[in-house]
Parts: structure tokens; C-alpha cells; sequence
């Protein structure tokens, strides 16, 4: 590839529009491959009483521009309310205290790892 001095600046532009281009879609598949890790290791951990709290939780894109993705995992319906009590338990009205079921900090954390492991392997790409 033959570039002449005159556009090189027009050519380096365009080279690195193309990166951030694969870098930015590579990245929003990462976040939603974290969103499935989430909404997986959640539906694995949480109680299963009646199995409607698993399956209550829902994945959706929260934020979306030019240079920010984001994904929110969440608890829909009247589920949401109890989360806070399921993972770190609760008071019992006689005294005492319920289980906890820990299932939204470690799925936050396989979140986490699988979405780091994910953008340094479209890093190493670019």
C-alpha cells in the first residue's frame, strides 16, 4: 500500500475509523454475551420455590451511542422487590434470620470476567 505524504493524515483517519468501528461492534457482542452469562449463572443460583423469580429476570440494552453500550439485567415484575432479601437474606418476624441465596454477586462477577476476556480477545484482533 502506496500512501503519499499529501494524505497521510486522511488515510490514518480512516484507518483508525475502521478500528474503532470493529472494536465498538465487538464490544457490544461482548456485552451482551455478558448479559447472557449474567442472566444464566442468576437463573442457576437463585431459589427455586416456584421457579417464577429465575425466571423473571430479563436482559435489555440500557444505554446506546456512538462511543457507550450498555446492558442491564434485571428482576421484572414483582420479583424485583426481593432481590435484596433472596441474595443477602432477611429478618424473620419471630426472630432470627432466613438463608441467603447469593445469586446476583456471582453472576455479576462471571459477567464481569466473561466481558474482559471477551474485549481483549477483539483487542487482540482489532
Amino acid at each position: 500500500m502506496n500512501i503519499k505524504v499529501d494524505n497521510l493524515a486522511s488515510e490514518v483517519n480512516k484507518m483508525l475509523a475502521e478500528y474503532k468501528n470493529v472494536v465498538f461492534d465487538g464490544m457490544e457482542s461482548a456485552i451482551d454475551e455478558a448479559g447472557n452469562t449474567a442472566k444464566r449463572v442468576i437463573n442457576e443460583r437463585a431459589p427455586k420455590n416456584t421457579g417464577s423469580y429465575s425466571k423473571s429476570w430479563k436482559k435489555k440494552k440500557s444505554k446506546e451511542s456512538s462511543s457507550k453500550v450498555g446492558m442491564l439485567v434485571y428482576a421484572s415484575g414483582r420479583s424485583g422487590s426481593i432481590t435484596h432479601l433472596l441474595e443477602n437474606g432477611h429478618a424473620k418476624r419471630g426472630g432470627g434470620r432466613t438463608k441467603a441465596y447469593p445469586h446476583i454477586g456471582p453472576a455479576q462477577d462471571a459477567a464481569e470476567e466473561k466481558f474482559i476476556n471477551d474485549l481483549n480477545k477483539v483487542l487482540a484482533k482489532g
